[in-house]
């Protein structure tokens, strides 16, 4: 069978599968991501023998080339909590809380300054006597409660508020809980110019996130990962796989 010759351009789909603080691989993948780059460089560093002798003076005599490590650079447009986890150094958990009432939850409230309740996602806030916008207003989403100077709570008296919360289910990221993530690397990929498929695998490798995560950026925050290749026991020499398939 020939070989066929085309353009190095691909498009395609990356998958990841983070290792286990075990070290252990789980089975689920995390993916496709929102992959916008995916860079391989492979490379050495070459040791010279130079001649130091009168008659071939600078003269190299012998060459041992010492491999670098492999480097995978990852970038990312758009992330899962997952993908926001690694960039954060740290794990995804389900979130879950119930639902309840709360009929006098005691606060000190300060004027003018917002205080926490003990939970979020609160509706029907209520001190007996007051106002809600008149003598105190309220941040739900976050449950929290400040006391207005221009209505009639004295400052920083000790108040019971009462309130119902509801529940919350999300995800929950814990950030810079690891000084590293530990991923292998699939790409499922076609070559534009010829619609070849293209298989890739990196068994494992280390990532650190590359970029800052600006929340507030005036526009979508493109992310970037280093990776560097790690060669497993019993792998062969090569650590990592391409695998090109012609039609």
């Amino acid at each position: 069978m020939g070989v066929t010759t085309a353009g190095i351009q691909y498009k395609g789909d990356i998958y990841l599968r983070r290792y286990n603080p075990d070290g252990t691989l789980p089975e689920t993948l995390i993916g496709p991501i929102a992959g916008s780059k995916l860079s391989i460089k492979t490379d050495a560093t070459l040791k010279t023998r130079t001649s130091k002798q009168r008659g071939d003076y600078g003269r190299v005599k012998g060459v041992v080339s010492v491999p670098k490590p492999t480097m995978v650079g990852i970038g990312i447009n758009a992330a899962d909590p997952e993908m926001l986890a690694m960039l954060f150094l740290g794990t995804a958990d389900a979130l879950s809380t119930g639902s309840g009432t709360v009929t006098a939850e005691s606060h000190a409230l300060p004027h003018d300054v917002w205080v926490g309740l003990d939970n979020r996602n609160v509706s029907s806030v209520a001190i007996t006597g007051k106002t809600v916008g008149v003598d105190f207003e309220v941040n739900p989403r976050i449950g929290a409660i400040r006391a207005l100077s221009t209505g009639s709570i004295v400052d920083n008296a000790s108040t019971a508020i009462a309130y119902s919360y509801a529940a919350i289910t999300g995800t929950r990221i814990a950030g810079g809980e690891a000084s590293k993530i530990e991923v292998q690397l699939t790409f499922d990929g076609v070559r534009l110019e010829d619609d070849t498929d293209a298989y890739g695998i990196i068994p494992k490798m280390v990532l650190i996130p590359k970029t800052d995560i600006n929340l507030l950026n005036d526009d979508f925050v493109a992310a970037e990962f280093d990776g560097t290749v790690i060669k497993l026991d019993g792998q062969a020499e090569h650590s990592f796989d391409t695998d090109v398939v012609y039609g």
